[in-house]
This record gives C-alpha cells, structure tokens and sequence, in this order.
C-alpha cells in the first residue's frame, strides 16, 4: 500500500531518543515502528457500539439542524405533494424571473 498521508507530532528528547534505538534495535524506520505501534494499539481499541452509536446521534441531530424544512400548509406531506407544490413554486419563480429579465431582439 502507497503511504500518502503526513502526520507529526512533537515529542521530548528522551522519547525521541528512545523511538529511534527501538527502530534500530528492530531493524527499521521510526515511521515504520509508529506505525506498527498505532496499528496494534488501533486493534485493541475498536470503535465500540455505543461510541458508534452516540456518534451517529450526534451527526443526525447537526444534518437535522441543517436540512431545510417545507411547509406547505397543507396535509398529508406525502412526497408526491410536495413534489407538486414545490414544482408550482418554482413555475412561478421561473415566470417572475422571465418578466424581470430584459427582451433579447432577434
């Protein structure tokens, strides 16, 4: 797999040290040895259920705030309906545009 993401961090000189004499006692990069640290550290913590679930909470409760709301003033709120009012509104917005917009001559 290509590496193509760049994450750093500062560290003290003594955990620097370190990491580098456990990637020579290892035979490889200091990269490669955070890397397989954060790989098995990573495995032993997996996202549990109720992480996952009070995340996706939260994310539905922000689009929630974010999504735009219709109101037609009329029921039921099927989507057929409010296909057909909001077609209507837009009809009327194009019609108002089009007097509003200067004739071309030809």
């Amino acid at each position: 797999m290509t590496k193509s993401e760049v994450y750093s961090w500062r560290l003290t000189p003594q955990l620097k040290a370190r990491l580098e004499e456990a990637a020579r006692a290892e035979k490889t990069t200091v990269g490669g040895l955070l890397e397989q640290a954060m790989v098995e550290w990573l495995a032993k913590r997996p996202l549990s259920r109720e992480d996952d679930t009070d995340q996706q909470r939260r994310l539905r409760e922000r689009a929630l705030k974010a999504a735009g709301t219709v109101s037609i003033g009329l029921g039921p709120y099927t989507n057929e309906r409010v296909r057909e009012v909001m077609g209507e509104q837009l009809e009327k917005k194009h019609r108002a545009s089009q007097r509003r917009a200067p004739r071309r001559s030809r």
